[in-house]
């Protein structure tokens, strides 16, 4: 997200700072590269980005959008309780 470093994610598509509605997006996945890649992605995807995760296997994740909503992948459940 951009709490820590302000708007350092480019949206590919315009070469503009990403402005997808979103606050910030976790991924937990297979390892660290794997997790900040796809969090980064998802970021730039906003809202989209939540389909998108749900079909990457091993890979699951919540976001929080600007106005403070949330919202996860199906199986992120799992991890908040341990």
């Amino acid at each position: 997200g951009t709490a820590e470093r302000g708007c350092h994610i480019v949206d590919p598509h315009t070469g503009e700072s990403a402005d997808s509605g979103l606050a910030s997006v976790t991924v937990i996945a297979r390892g660290l590269t794997e997790a900040d890649a796809w969090a980064t992605a998802a970021f730039a995807m906003g809202e989209a980005a939540r389909d998108w995760l749900e079909e990457l296997p091993g890979t699951e994740a919540i976001a929080v959008d600007t106005e403070g909503r949330t919202w996860a992948t199906s199986g992120f459940a799992r991890f908040a309780a341990a």
